[in-house]
């Protein structure tokens, strides 16, 4: 028996994702899995057999329920109460004192959080009897598997992603000596991409060398999708599939209202237009803090409107899912439009998704609808700050700007983006859970995913094959890697040619991501649909969480028998 052990939550996107999915197909092939995590809606998961609650320091269960499922297997979910949760991410503002950045924590917090982990899972591995541990992120779980590894002898593997790497691991001496301690230790490491690879090699190079090393204990995976949630949907029955994504969100909590946008607006339309000097950071900040004050893990209040301003059987719809921050890329998107509406005039964009640039990238569509140049330009420069990430966040669309005023071609771009960007061309529909997304993507036509970061194993590349909605990413990192299988699989299952596969890719330099977009969405357009059968056969073959189960199962049970304390 195994345990999967995650230090979050098991809704959203990336590890979480991961997590919960092959959990899921474990208990789905009939095998049984403790799963250690944040997860505080466990009822809310029909594979859950049992959930445990420990909230003391001594790691004492308290049953919540146990109850029978559909499912072949049993999974007992366990969750340790926390005072506070470390994230990879700034929390944006107004989030509950609950999430804090994990290079914030003093290093009494970080050995009180890891404390009142390791105790309890100790206890699960004592008392279950669980032969290997699958750890996510090198840190800070990553630790609390080495620590029970040395208390218990149980063998334990750790699975990186990107966002503990990048955003902490890489900025923090700390976190980085923690992490180095726990991949030390691990008899495998799990890597999604070959970027994921080149990366640990990178910021660990100590752990190279010996029949031990780093590289020796790597073994490949892969991110994967519920080939049984995601489906085709012909043109004419996606009206009934928006009909799900209704349903999906009936009765749930909502996040941001109609009233939040239009006083952003309000107050966008008062910043002066008519002096050469570029609005202040301070009167950008004013109107966008207009809309500020709802829950951004929430869908919006009028969501099933946003929906229902698609003409579904007739539109060609562009989506982008995924949260909504600059190291995502898309302000490429929304720089994009006027040169791609020029091309196609009545295309439809969703961006699907919650983050801290959702009322920048509100504020710029505004800007380009109303032939706003000094608006546009301040809003660029300053995204970053406005977002509360990093300056220069927004270069890819002061790159396109620059690129355009050297060709003197800039005018002509922003009478473009006032004469055909209406209010209904880009539609902003909050967070939504998987349960609605898997409706959203059998729904459009292409996904653009223009990543600034380096990507490990990015989940919405096979959903968005499984939906067959034509996948294009910018071309660089464990994107990368999802792409040329997208490529191999149109090329061997479709028979499609170089000037079809060719739009998958976006150059990742600021410089050239947007204009990509702008030429590469109509191309893919062109095809008709004609990649979607060839897009879900090879999600089928090559991304089914269930082969990704099978094979991590076999390989953490080769560990049973070790026992490396000495």
């Amino acid at each position: 028996m195994i345990g999967l052990v995650h230090g979050y939550g098991l809704s959203g996107s990336g590890s979480n994702l991961w997590t919960r999915s092959v959990a899921e197909a474990f208990t789905y092939e009939g095998k049984s899995v403790h799963l250690f995590c944040q997860e505080t809606d466990p009822e809310g998961l029909p594979f859950v057999s049992e959930a445990r609650v420990y909230r003391d320091a001594e790691g004492t269960p308290e049953t919540l329920f146990s109850r029978s499922t559909d499912y072949d297997g049993a999974c007992v979910l366990h969750r340790p109460e926390l005072e506070r949760l470390p994230v990879f991410v700034r929390p944006p503002r107004g989030a509950s004192d609950y999430l804090a950045y994990m290079p914030d924590f003093t290093d009494e917090e970080v050995e009180t959080y890891l404390a009142r982990n390791t105790q309890p899972l100790r206890r699960v591995v004592e008392d279950e009897g669980l032969e290997a541990l699958h750890v996510n992120h090198t840190v800070l779980m990553s630790e609390v598997g080495r620590r029970v590894h040395e208390a218990t002898g149980v063998p334990f593997a750790v699975m990186p992603h990107g966002s503990a790497i990048e955003y902490v691991v890489r900025r923090d001496e700390r976190f980085q000596k923690i992490a180095a301690g726990a991949l030390a230790s691990a008899q495998r490491v799990f890597v999604l991409s070959n970027e994921i690879q080149d990366r640990l090699r990178e910021v660990f190079p100590d752990l190279e060398g010996g029949p031990d090393g780093l590289t020796d204990k790597m073994r490949s995976t892969r991110s994967g999708v519920n080939t049984r949630q995601f489906a085709l949907v012909e043109r004419s029955e996606r009206p009934a599939s928006v009909e799900r994504i209704k349903a999906a969100v009936e009765g749930a909590e909502r996040g941001k209202t109609p009233g939040q946008t239009r006083r952003m607006r309000e107050h966008l339309r008062e910043i002066d237009d008519e002096t050469d000097a570029e609005p202040s950071i301070e009167r950008l900040q004013e109107a966008l803090d207009t809309a500020d004050g709802y829950d951004e893990r929430r869908p919006d209040t009028d969501l099933e409107a946003t929906l229902d301003g698609i003409d579904w059987t007739e539109a060609e719809v562009v989506t982008f899912v995924g949260r909504l921050i600059s190291y995502k890329g898309i302000p490429s998107i929304v720089a994009a439009l006027p040169l791609m509406l020029r091309a196609r005039p009545d295309v439809r964009v969703v961006l699907a998704g919650a983050g801290p640039l959702r009322e920048v990238l509100e504020a710029l569509v505004f800007a380009l609808a109303e032939g706003r140049r000094d608006l546009a330009r301040a809003l660029a420069g300053s995204g970053g700050t406005l977002e509360g990430e990093n300056e220069g966040a927004l270069d890819t669309v002061t790159g396109l700007f620059d690129a355009l005023e050297e060709k003197g071609t800039l005018a002509d771009y922003f009478i473009t983006a006032e004469t055909h960007l209406r209010p209904e061309t880009v539609l902003f529909t909050g967070y939504l859970e998987h349960d609605a997304l898997c409706h959203l993507f059998p729904c459009c036509d292409v996904a653009v995913f223009p990543s600034r970061v380096a990507e490990g194993a990015p989940l919405v590349v096979p959903e968005a094959m499984a939906s067959g909605c034509y996948p294009m990413g910018t071309n660089f990192a464990g994107m990368k890697d999802s792409l040329d299988a997208v490529e191999e699989g149109l090329r061997s299952e479709g028979g499609f040619d170089e000037e079809e596969v060719a739009p998958l890719r976006l150059r990742p330099e600021p410089a050239h991501t947007a204009r990509d977009i702008a030429a590469n969405v109509p191309r893919a357009l062109d095809l008709g649909g004609r990649q979607r059968p060839a897009l879900r056969r090879v999600a089928d073959e090559r991304f089914s969480w269930r082969g990704i189960a099978e094979s991590l199962g076999d390989e953490l049970a080769s560990l049973r028998s070790l026992d490396r304390r000495s």
